[in-house]
Formats: structure tokens, C-alpha cells, sequence
């Protein structure tokens, strides 16, 4: 991922207005590990402005900050905190695997203290629903 952006979720943003575009969610890793993020409006007709970018981490975090600063861009942009889940289920596959487990453990906590966050999963696809059961079930086994 060194200083390449990579992009691991797209989601539709109506900013309440009715008509939906599509934002992308983009992480790079830097030479001293910690991460960048920004989200990315791709241009959806010839007018739109080619590298629009809604939002951006205000400095790089490590792997054990993630979670905070997708919370902080998609809840930002008007996303529901419960999404965040899913846009770090997105991330996982493109970390190194300490980083992973950080995250994941990240995401372990914050649902454990969370439970609007716990009530609204159901919301969230299958795939990342199967993971949270496996990071509770982490949970229980301590």
C-alpha cells in the first residue's frame, strides 16, 4: 500500500437531498507505518471535477487508530456509525497482518461498549456480520 491510495469502500451519499453519488473510501500506508485516509467522489459526468476529495484524516494514524478516523470520515459524511464497521471489514484484506489484528481488536472493543452499534448489525451484510460474530465469539474465549 506504500504511498499508493487504494480504494476498499464505495457507498451512495444523498446528503439528504434525494439524488444519490457515489463517495469512495481511500487509505495509503507511509514509510513510517502509520495510515492516510480520504474520501474520493469520483465524477459521475464530464462537469464534475475529476479528484474531489469530501474529506481527509487531518495526520496519519497507526494501525490501533483506524477505526477512530474511518468513524470520524463516513460518520462525517453523514454515514451511519455502523457502516464503519463494514468500511473496516473492507479494509482488513489490504493490511499487514499485525495491522489487521490491531484493528480488529479495535472493533472488538468498540462493539463491546457500543450496544446502539451491537442492535443495529443486522443492518450490515452477511460477510461482516459473520466476522463480528467471530470477534465476539474472540470476545467470550477471554
Amino acid at each position: 500500500m506504500r504511498d499508493n491510495w487504494i480504494n476498499f469502500f464505495e457507498f451512495a451519499n444523498s446528503g439528504g437531498g434525494g439524488s444519490a453519488w457515489p463517495e469512495v473510501l481511500q487509505a495509503t500506508q507511509n514509510s513510517n507505518g502509520a495510515y492516510d485516509f480520504r474520501i474520493w467522489n469520483p465524477p459521475t459526468s464530464e462537469d464534475d471535477e475529476p479528484n474531489y476529495i469530501e474529506w481527509s484524516s487531518d495526520e496519519p494514524v497507526f494501525a490501533a487508530e483506524i477505526l477512530e478516523q474511518l468513524t470520524e470520515g463516513l460518520v462525517d459524511r453523514g454515514i451511519q456509525k455502523v457502516f464503519v464497521l463494514e468500511a473496516a471489514a473492507a479494509l482488513l484484506p489490504h493490511l499487514p497482518k499485525v495491522d489487521g489484528t490491531l484493528l480488529k481488536n479495535s472493533m472488538r472493543k468498540l462493539l463491546k461498549v457500543d450496544q446502539a452499534l451491537r442492535e443495529d448489525t443486522h443492518l450490515l451484510p452477511k460477510r461482516v456480520r459473520k466476522l463480528i460474530e467471530q470477534l465476539k465469539g474472540a470476545t467470550a474465549r477471554r
